[in-house]
């Protein structure tokens, strides 16, 4: 069974980069989705899979190929947000919009 891990917009470049390297070392490697990032992004997190021309590309750096700069991390401080989820508040059962 080929593999097709999953790479939306809401995937950090790190994340993202962890499955390229499950990609590269997986036999069975099948399809790889792609998401692409905001410059806020791409200000704090330096490398990470590029596409380019159908495939993604990772330059030779040591770890996963990527690294967080902190000090620019530090101009976005955490808020906590979350999905909407369609679920009853009386018993957390799912329910249409």
């Amino acid at each position: 069974m080929k593999t097709a891990w999953h790479g939306p917009n809401d995937v950090s470049p790190v994340t993202h980069a962890v499955n390229w390297h499950l990609n590269v070392s997986s036999y069975n490697f099948g399809i790889q989705e792609d998401g692409t990032v905001d410059d806020t992004v791409k200000e704090v997190v330096k490398g990470g899979p590029v596409c380019k021309d159908g495939y993604l590309t990772m330059e030779d750096k040591p770890g996963i190929g990527c690294d967080i700069d902190e000090e620019a991390a530090k101009r976005y401080p955490y808020k906590r947000a979350y999905i909407p989820v369609c679920r009853r508040p009386e018993d957390g059962s799912l329910c249409d919009w």
